[in-house]
């Protein structure tokens, strides 16, 4: 199972992305499969995504200054999305049983250096010169990957205090 991250990105207000279930920076370990689920909304409203053509998850390396990389810079994991779901409400978000977009990594793919990286989530509208919009932009935290090899993990990765309890036995 892919740990889950809702990301409530405003178009109307650009704040840096928080996990809504656990009102806090996106975070999750490294080489686990990890699923942003990820919501549009327009001053407090959810948004209608019907022009909207994808949407994007990108995890980049702050520079050696721990500041956000430049424009351009390559990502550390990326994916687009093209399927859109337009239905959705808002007791449905709240609810954690419905998203606009759902972007999965494997474990593979998220095997990416340990860190505070930066997040950036972007959609591509469907206008004749398509437009790229950024939702999102901020830190992500990247936690270890001795504690995403433990099979215990999948089973707690929902509780905080096991995770604690298994992070102090791996690391002492």
């Amino acid at each position: 199972m892919a740990f889950p991250i809702y990301i409530h990105a405003d178009t109307a207000d650009f704040d840096g992305p928080l996990d809504l279930r656990r009102s806090a920076v996106p975070e999750f370990l490294a080489g686990s499969a990890v699923e942003f689920r990820i919501c549009i909304f327009e001053f407090g409203t959810i948004r209608d995504v019907s022009d909207l053509a994808s949407i994007t998850v990108e995890i980049k390396a702050k520079t050696s200054q721990d500041e956000a990389p430049a424009p351009g810079a390559a990502p550390l994991m990326a994916k687009t999305v093209t399927s859109l779901d337009n239905t959705i409400t808002e007791a449905e978000w709240y609810a954690y049983t419905h998203c606009h977009a759902t972007i999965v990594f494997t474990a593979e793919e998220s095997a990416i250096p340990a860190g505070t990286h930066w997040l950036v989530v972007t959609a591509q509208t469907r206008d004749t010169a398509s437009q790229t919009l950024t939702l999102c932009a901020g830190d992500i935290v990247v936690g270890l990957r001795e504690l995403a090899a433990d099979a215990r993990f999948d089973a707690a990765h929902d509780d905080p205090a096991a995770l604690i309890a298994i992070a102090r036995e791996i690391f002492g």
